[in-house]
C-alpha cells in the first residue's frame, strides 16, 4: 500500500541519516561519495525522478563494490542504496530490490556484523519488518526482531538500534 511504501521511505532515510557518523571518515573517498550522491538524490531530487536516480547509484554501488571486495561498509551502502530504490519504485516490483539488498547485507554481516556499528543487523531487520511476508515476500516479524535485538547487543547506546526496535515494538503494538 501506498502507506506503507511511504513509511518505507522515511523509516530508510532516517535509518541512512542516523548512520552518518565519525565512523566514516576513514573510509575510502569512493564509498563517501556514495553517502553523499544518495544523500542529494534523497534531499534533493524530486519524488518522481528518485528511482532513476537511484538506479543509476545502485550501478556506482556496483563499482565500488567491485573496488572494496573486503570491505563489509560498501556493502552495507550498497544495500542502503538498493533499498532506497525499492522504496522509490514502490509496489511489487520493488520486491527483487528489497531481495537484492537482504542477500549482500546477509553477506556483509557474516564479514564483520560490526561495521558501523551493527548496521548490516538494522537495515536487515527493517527489511523484514516491513516487506511482506510469505508468499509475497521475506517478511518476517520474529526474525525482525532477533536482528534488531543482535544490533542493540553489538550497539546498545546506537541511534539507529534503538529507533528501530522502538519502530517495530510500535508497529507490533
Amino acid at each position: 500500500s501506498e502507506k506503507v511504501n511511504a513509511f518505507i521511505r522515511g523509516s530508510l532515510a532516517l535509518f541512512a541519516i542516523l548512520t552518518l557518523s565519525p565512523a566514516w571518515a576513514g573510509l575510502d573517498e569512493s564509498i563517501a561519495r556514495l553517502q553523499s550522491e544518495w544523500e542529494q538524490i534523497k534531499y534533493k531530487q524530486p519524488a518522481d525522478k528518485q528511482e532513476k536516480a537511484y538506479e543509476e547509484l545502485t550501478r556506482e554501488a556496483i563499482a565500488v563494490r567491485a573496488e572494496n571486495p573486503d570491505r563489509p561498509e560498501a556493502d552495507i551502502w550498497y544495500g542502503i542504496i538498493v533499498a532506497s530504490h525499492a522504496g522509490a519504485k514502490g509496489g511489487l516490483g520493488a520486491l527483487s530490490l528489497a531481495k537484492d539488498a537482504k542477500a549482500v547485507l546477509e553477506k556483509a554481516m557474516t564479514r564483520n556484523p560490526d561495521a558501523l556499528g551493527g548496521s548490516a543487523y538494522v537495515t536487515l531487520a527493517s527489511l523484514y519488518y516491513q516487506v511482506p511476508g510469505w508468499p509475497i515476500g521475506f517478511g518476517d516479524k520474529d526474525k525482525a526482531r532477533e536482528l534488531l535485538n543482535k544490533a542493540l547487543a553489538l550497539n546498545p547506546r546506537g541511534i539507529d538500534s534503538n529507533y528501530f526496535m522502538g519502530d517495530f515494538l510500535y508497529r507490533n503494538g
